[in-house]
């Protein structure tokens, strides 16, 4: 059973951890600005533990998710001629009636 001292406790670890966290994502904001918005996750998690923090890429990565912060993907796409809407039909103009006065002859 859980006593009023234990919930007490449970409050207070959480929002320890709250606070731990708004203080990473300050410093992840500031890894994820300083690579040019490049790199996911994996890179930030890494330099902030060759900076002394300790953090997982789990953490990091759900820190980033919930901020919004995203990787750039691709480098954008070329227009290309085969791409986007499609036009209307053009009128059959091969359907027309005309009159031959001889067939082909070879």
């Amino acid at each position: 059973m859980s006593t009023k001292r234990d919930m007490e406790a449970f409050r207070i670890e959480a929002v320890r951890q709250v606070k731990e966290d708004e203080r990473l994502l300050g410093l992840i904001r500031h890894q994820w600005l300083a690579n040019g918005t490049v790199y996911g996750h994996r890179k930030p998690s890494r330099d902030l533990r060759d900076a002394g923090e300790r953090c997982s890429r789990h953490r990091v990565h759900r820190l980033m998710r919930a901020e919004g912060l995203r990787m750039q993907v691709g480098y954008g796409r070329k227009p290309c001629f085969h791409c986007g809407f499609s036009h209307a039909a053009a009128a059959n103009r091969l359907d027309r009636e005309f009159d031959v006065a001889m067939p082909d002859a070879e």
